[in-house]
């Protein structure tokens, strides 16, 4: 089965150089080991979270909360969520969350005269700049767009990355810019049980974090190649260079055969061991 999130993030070129979607293990957290140096990907990811999890904590961003326990209303703030606590559940604790409904997301606004503003890590906009206004407030430029001050930006090669553009901004300072911040995906807050049950996170072809979940199911094959299994990436592999996915194993370099729906086909693969990832595109009509 395949789950719809309720908050779709910024989409995005893959994040650290990688040329294959890793922002799962980014924000859990996980450990690279080694590294692919003709891909820019770590070779493999240990985590923890996956690995020797305790069904009665929650974990959020790589930290640990005891059932009760709030995460910091600044931590999720970004998710459009509020009052995180974790709470017991079955067969995993989980995190509930009270979501936050941005007066823009359900009013709209005026798009061709105003643009929203924020203010540094914030669900919902602060306020709107509109009509004459425009061409009295401070601007910024990044990757040739020109941005007012307090929008929000997402460079090209990282959208990943979110600026609020502000007075002494600077492209070529952006990374270490305090306006300037790396995203978190939302998923542990709201699909761990999806995550848990050894789900794999769908992404779309530039997407920043999984934008859907496909479960495993009996009917999932390894791909066949002119009679033989995909040809795995060379070189003998141990057991932690390999993907678990439901009750298959699969080697580095190896693909299943692929999903179809009536809108989108997915494209399952092991690239980056323990999880097998999919990359959702439009199915042909």
């Amino acid at each position: 089965m395949l789950a719809l999130p309720f908050f779709l993030i910024a989409l995005a070129a893959y994040a650290s150089g990688c040329n294959v979607p890793i922002q799962h293990y980014e924000t859990m957290r996980c450990n690279p080991i080694g590294k692919r140096t003709s891909a820019g990907c770590p070779q493999r990811y240990e985590c923890p979270t996956l690995t020797t999890r305790d069904s009665t904590k929650c974990y959020f961003h790589g930290q640990t909360y005891r059932l009760d326990e709030q995460i910091p209303n600044p931590e999720v703030a970004h998710q459009c969520a509020t009052s995180c606590h974790c709470r017991s559940g079955k067969p995993f604790a989980r995190i509930e969350c009270v979501n936050i409904e941005c007066p823009e997301g359900f009013k709209g606004y005026d798009r061709e005269n105003c643009v929203l503003s924020y203010n540094l890590q914030t669900c919902c906009s602060v306020g709107q700049i509109c009509g004459k206004q425009r061409s009295k407030t401070h601007k910024c430029t990044l990757d040739g767009k020109t941005y007012l001050e307090k929008e929000r930006m997402h460079p090209a090669k990282d959208q990943c990355r979110t600026c609020i553009c502000h007075k002494k901004f600077q492209e070529s300072n952006q990374v270490i810019d305090p306006y300037c911040y790396d995203s978190i995906c939302d998923f542990e807050l709201r699909y761990s049980d999806k995550l848990y049950a050894g789900a794999a996170p769908v992404y779309f072809k530039d997407s920043c974090c999984p934008v859907l979940w496909k479960m495993p199911e009996n009917t999932d094959k390894v791909a066949v190649v002119s009679g033989k299994k995909s040809v795995p990436a060379a070189g003998p592999q141990s057991s932690a260079m390999k993907c678990k996915f439901g009750k298959l194993t699969l080697n580095v370099g190896d693909k299943l055969e692929p999903v179809r729906s009536n809108q989108y086909t997915y494209q399952c693969s092991c690239d980056v061991p323990p999880m097998v990832h999919c990359i959702a595109s439009v199915s042909p009509s």
